[in-house]
């Protein structure tokens, strides 16, 4: 019985086609082009030379409708119980370039006689129609990726079998097995880095990740089709296309994947001189979109694969790089700057600087010694600060704040002082993540008062800004501080304040007799 539904292809490097070439048709594109989702470039495999003619842009989707009434086998070996391989369904896997060329012609121009001659469809026999010089070209397929919310369908769907998906090697036994609690992510396997034909096909025992992650899903997805069950897509669209991952349906709230995992845990480094990091490990687990996020292959703590000197495992990437790269997603400070980019944070820390200052390290490291090492004090610890109310209204704290700096221009400015802090208080409040650094109503008003002494009374902008710019330090005069400082928060903001007229109102011109 053959497979009723199916669309994959994954044709790179060792099952890419020749690229005849170029006679015919040019097509002049203005414009760098996106390809749908479902086009596979079929060029030469590294090492064997240039191709003559453009590369076959070969849209899998179209081929798949044109001949889903007669599946897969079609084009693809079907093996074992109907399992769909990446391989081709031609005698035997090419050589050399004539080999790729003969092969592919044959493959392809065989098929498409036939169907012409068959009037079954107008299928392009020439070399021109399908060896087309184009302008160039940028993937519209978007990776997939299994997210928190689809690993817990897919785990309800496989009524909590694992090893469906999550299997090892057993060199033993010479079997796949499984092992609870020891799941780690395909690629730890199958690597990502193969190439030349082994990003295809399997070499040997072990399949690339490319080649794994389609026999598995797709197949998968296939069988419970076939079988009546709930399943999901099979076509290259449906998997790789940004507008149809945003229909995938989601879970709310996503049940929390339990693996043995400690709610609040000790980050130590044994040789480290500075106090642990006290974490929230099932608070951070609703940030994430994935485990993999911060354990990118194996459920295995930090250090195994990033010891404190360094290792290959972790591409030689120490303990404390790992957790503080500033410009890395993957480590703690670099996700938390990722956070600052967002419009509701940006209007301030766009004009700080990101290295942060040494009290910052007491935050995340607060302990003089190793002496709190008790779960009581991981949740003191831990706890939700107290954020202090805000003053009332006062000279030190006022309503409003008249700025006339360019008076015989503009009328002054009303700055709405008070309704801007509370404004940024309440957005603190609501987020978890300011309301752990931003400790007191100082941390907070530093975002424009950036330089003022600690505990010391706000001084005015005009304490540190003159009439002229700094010759040599960052130091722009009144002037240029107020609108760097007002509108760079609003652009950063997206607020739609940004012209003078919003904030100054124009003086009326006098007219003489």
């Amino acid at each position: 019985m053959g497979v009723k539904h199916s669309s994959w292809v994954i044709l790179a490097a060792g099952l890419a086609g020749w690229f005849a070439p170029a006679c015919g048709s040019e097509e002049n594109v203005s414009s760098l082009r996106v390809l749908d989702a479902s086009v596979v470039l079929l060029e030469l495999p590294s090492g064997m030379g240039r191709a003559e003619r453009p590369a076959v842009e070969f849209k899998h989707g179209l081929h798949t409708k044109a001949l889903e009434h007669l599946g897969c086998k079609t084009c693809h070996v079907v093996g074992d119980k109907q399992i769909v391989r990446a391989e081709l369904n031609w005698p035997e896997v090419p050589k050399d370039s004539r080999d790729w060329m003969d092969a592919y012609h044959a493959f392809c121009l065989g098929c498409h006689q036939e169907k012409t001659e068959a009037l079954l469809a107008e299928a392009p026999i020439d070399c021109g129609l399908c060896h087309i010089k184009r302008g160039a070209g940028l993937s519209g397929r978007a990776p997939m990726r299994m997210s928190a919310s689809l690993h817990a369908r897919h785990i309800k769907a496989e009524k909590d079998r694992c090893e469906s998906c999550h299997h090892f090697y057993d060199e033993k036994s010479k079997k796949l097995m499984t092992q609870p609690g020891t799941e780690s992510n395909c690629s730890h396997c199958h690597h990502k880095d193969h190439r030349q034909g082994r990003d295809i096909i399997s070499n040997g025992k072990q399949l690339s990740y490319r080649e794994a992650a389609h026999l598995g899903c797709v197949n998968c997805h296939i069988r419970r089709s076939n079988e009546g069950k709930e399943s999901g897509p099979w076509l290259c669209d449906g998997c790789h296309d940004r507008d149809e991952q945003t229909k995938f349906a989601t879970l709310d709230p996503v049940p929390r994947l339990q693996r043995d995992q400690p709610d609040l845990i000790w980050l130590d480094a044994s040789t480290s001189k500075i106090s642990p990091v006290p974490f929230d490990h099932k608070s951070h687990e609703t940030f994430t979109a994935a485990c993999s996020d911060c354990h990118h292959n194996t459920l295995e703590a930090c250090s195994t694969c990033h010891p404190t000197r360094g290792d290959k495992r972790g591409e030689g990437i120490t303990l404390e790089q790992a957790y503080h790269q500033v410009r890395s997603r993957m480590s703690c400070v670099g996700c938390h700057n990722e956070q600052l980019e967002k419009r509701v944070c940006a209007g301030c820390h766009g004009m700080l600087s990101r290295e942060p200052g040494r009290d910052a390290c007491k935050i995340c490291h607060p302990l003089a010694d190793d002496s709190g090492k008790m779960q009581d004090d991981l949740k003191k610890i831990l706890a939700p600060p107290a954020w202090p109310a805000l003053p009332n209204p006062s000279d030190d704290f006022p309503d409003k704040i008249g700025i006339d700096k360019i008076s015989d221009q503009y009328a002054a400015a009303d700055f709405p002082h008070r309704r801007i802090v509370l404004a940024l208080d309440r957005i603190v409040r609501e987020n978890k993540l300011a309301m752990r650094f931003h400790l007191d109503n100082e941390t907070m008003c530093a975002g424009c008062h950036h330089h003022n002494p600690k505990e010391a009374r706000f001084l005015a902008c005009s304490a540190c800004h003159s009439e002229k710019s700094h010759p040599v330090k960052d130091l722009p005069n009144l002037t240029q501080a107020y609108h760097r400082q007002c509108i760079g928060c609003h652009q950063r903001m997206d607020h739609p304040a940004q012209e003078c007229e919003d904030c100054h109102k124009i003086k009326s011109k006098e007219v003489s007799p």
